[in-house]
Order: structure tokens, then C-alpha cells, then sequence
């Protein structure tokens, strides 16, 4: 099939931003976070426009997107576009260092939804529309990455991604809204650190959460994200009647000591509870085995009078620590959790299941269980 496109719009991503990268001598400048074309009046105006609309996900000046108008280069796609086609063109830079993924995606977004607009295929803005395949194709699952999520999410991304049925987007703070988090079936918040996250997404951002799950949608909490869902501290989602072991103790010797850090990471025993075994078991996983553990909650019932009681699907049946007050803290406490707030679904989990291969199905079944039976 032959095509004569009248635009070609060529998407990329830079190594660093044009406007404050400096390379040594002999290095090319990068065009991270730019907008290259052929430069004209009415081109000008337009790129303007599409660097205005990128600018709006932008904080800091020196990452603010540059006008490159002396064309795409001699050798690139764009460029053969619009001298054998006489198309126009126009090359969309972002860039990669430092910067989320879902940042990046919401500046394409909006740059594209500019010249969308400007040529006339859309007539609204759909800068808010992230989800893929057609709901009840693929399970939509979102994951948030950004400020306060850590490298584990990497691990989880794979997970997703190589899972059949599941449709992975990366989501950050911007995307924090119930209209945005509708398309999806499922919001997964990483390990890292719950706190951060929290403050991340803001006090509105954790009331759409909360209204999303209440409408419907399911919420898998891994490690910070399970403290995250937890009912403990006033940047809780609570979403799960759960308390955390928290609070500081003086060691002799060492002064006060958080107990919530138990140490680095290590492996842990697992025995699956009934409910548990229902769940995973169909898929590989024993009763009982070993995962890695990094510091996740460690739960007990906060017994909050409006969210019902967690079932336990698995149990903790060793564990690590590195000062006195921590022994017996964790051994035969609850390590996955699930419960439903309003008409959605909630799970729990204090260690890491997707950074051990032959437990990626704990994952995969975790996002189907929150998706909902009717999904």
C-alpha cells in the first residue's frame, strides 16, 4: 500500500535537554526536549504553539523545550518526507535522562494533541486519554513511577509486559485524576518509598485515587505501596484496615533506631493461607517458598469501623531485623493482604515477588484478582 502523508510527525527522545546540555569539545549538542522543522511564518507560529503546549508539564526553566527551525536532518525520515513527498514535517524530542516515563509520554501527548488539533483529525483535547487496546481486549494496568517509586518497578514493568492479557501504562502525579484513572482496571503502586509517593501525587491525587477503587477500580500495593494503602498514617490511602509497625526505640549504644527498617534486602519464608492457596497455587506457586523482602509493612488490624476486615493470603514464617525490639515483630504476621473498598478491590503485599522469576504469577494473578471477576 502507497501513502502520500501531508505531515509526518517523528517521534524521538534525547540524552539530554538542548537548552542547558554544554558537550565537551568534538560532541554533538544534544536535542533532548526540542521541536525540530523547517522554519517559516506560519510553521513558527504553529511550533510555538506545540512548545507551549509541552511547556505546561515543565517546572524547571532549564527543561523547558527549545524551537529547533533549521529542519530535521539531511539524512533523517522527516526530512526525506517532506523533500520527496512535500509533506510537512516536524521532528517531537524529549528526553530521557532524569525524567519518568510517564512524563515523557504526556509531553508527546501534548505536542501531538496540538498538531492534531491544528490539522484537523481531532477536535478535542486527548491528552488525557493514555489507555491501549479497547477495554475487555487486555486488562488496562497502570503503574506509577516517578518521585518516591524505586528500581524494583523495573522488574514489575517486565512482569506486566510479558504477561498475556495485560496492557501495561506508565502513570505519574499529572495522571492522578478519575477520569484518567477510569481507563484502566488497574492501578499498581511500586516499591519505593510510600511516603514519597504520597506526597507526590498530593492530597487530590490520593482522593481520586481513593474514588477510583470506590467506583470499581482495583489497587495492588507492593511493599511502599502497601504502606501506601495501609489506614496508618495521614498520607494513607486507606484503602486496607491495616496498621503498620512503626515508631523508634533506644539501642544501647546506637541511639534511637526507626523499627520499620529491618535491614537490607533478604529472603524470606512464605506459607500461603487457604484463601491464598486458592488464589496462587493453580499457578506454580508451593505453599510455602521463599521471597525477597525489603522492608515492607508489617500489618496488624487498625479496626476502622468503615472498611471491612483484610483476608490474609499469606503469611510471613521467617524473619530479619537488627535490633532487639524487632524480634518477633514479624515472624507469623500477615505478608498479603486483600480487601474491597466500595465496589472496588484492594491488595497488599509487604515483600517482592516480581524480582523472583518463578513468582511472577503472585503478580499476574494479583492484578487479575483486583481487576474484578466481571473483567
Amino acid at each position: 500500500m502507497k501513502v502520500r502523508p501531508d505531515w509526518t510527525i517523528d517521534i524521538h527522545e534525547g540524552f539530554d535537554f538542548h537548552r542547558s546540555h554544554n558537550p565537551s569539545e568534538g560532541k554533538k549538542k544534544s536535542v533532548g526536549s526540542s521541536v525540530i522543522y523547517q522554519g517559516s511564518e506560519s510553521m513558527d507560529a504553529l511550533m510555538k504553539r506545540v512548545v507551549a503546549a509541552a511547556d505546561t508539564t515543565v517546572t524547571d526553566p532549564e527543561k523547558r523545550f527549545s524551537l529547533i527551525r533549521n529542519g530535521p536532518v539531511s539524512t533523517g525520515f522527516a526530512r526525506a518526507c517532506i523533500r520527496v513527498m512535500g509533506a510537512e514535517g516536524v521532528i517531537l524530542e524529549t528526553t530521557y535522562k532524569n525524567q519518568p516515563m510517564s512524563l515523557r509520554t504526556r509531553q508527546h501527548r501534548a505536542m501531538v494533541n496540538e498538531l492534531l488539533n491544528h490539522i484537523g483529525l481531532i477536535d478535542t483535547d486527548c491528552r488525557n486519554l493514555l489507555a491501549g487496546a479497547e477495554k475487555g481486549e487486555k486488562l488496562q494496568v497502570a503503574v506509577l513511577d516517578g518521585t518516591g517509586v524505586g528500581s524494583s518497578s523495573l522488574n514489575l514493568g517486565d512482569v506486566i509486559d510479558d504477561a498475556p492479557g495485560l496492557e501495561l501504562c506508565h502513570v505519574g502525579p499529572a495522571e492522578m485524576k478519575v477520569e484518567v484513572l477510569e481507563q484502566f482496571d488497574v492501578l499498581v503502586f511500586p516499591g519505593g518509598s510510600g511516603s514519597k509517593q504520597a506526597a507526590a501525587i498530593g492530597e487530590n491525587g490520593r482522593l481520586s485515587v481513593r474514588q477510583y477503587v470506590e467506583r470499581g477500580g482495583g489497587v495492588l500495593g507492593i511493599c511502599a505501596g502497601a504502606y501506601l494503602c495501609s489506614s496508618h498514617y495521614q498520607w494513607s490511602l486507606n484503602l486496607i484496615d491495616s496498621s503498620v509497625l512503626t515508631g523508634t526505640a533506644e539501642i544501647p549504644g546506637k541511639g534511637r533506631k526507626q523499627l520499620w527498617f529491618r535491614g537490607p534486602q533478604t529472603d524470606i519464608d512464605i506459607e500461603l493461607s487457604p484463601a491464598g492457596e486458592r488464589m496462587f497455587a493453580g499457578n506454580g506457586i508451593a505453599r510455602n517458598f521463599v521471597v525477597r523482602y525489603a522492608n515492607g509493612p508489617i500489618i496488624s488490624p487498625k479496626q476502622r469501623q468503615e472498611l471491612e476486615d483484610y483476608e490474609v493470603l499469606a503469611w510471613f514464617r521467617s524473619e530479619n531485623g537488627l535490633w532487639k525490639p524487632q524480634e518477633g515483630t514479624m515472624i507469623n504476621t500477615p505478608a498479603i493482604v486483600s480487601g474491597r473498598f466500595g465496589k472496588g478491590r484492594v491488595m497488599s503485599m509487604s515483600p517482592h515477588p516480581e524480582l523472583t522469576p518463578s513468582l511472577h504469577p503472585i503478580i499476574t494473578e494479583a492484578i487479575r484478582w483486583v481487576a474484578g471477576p466481571e473483567k
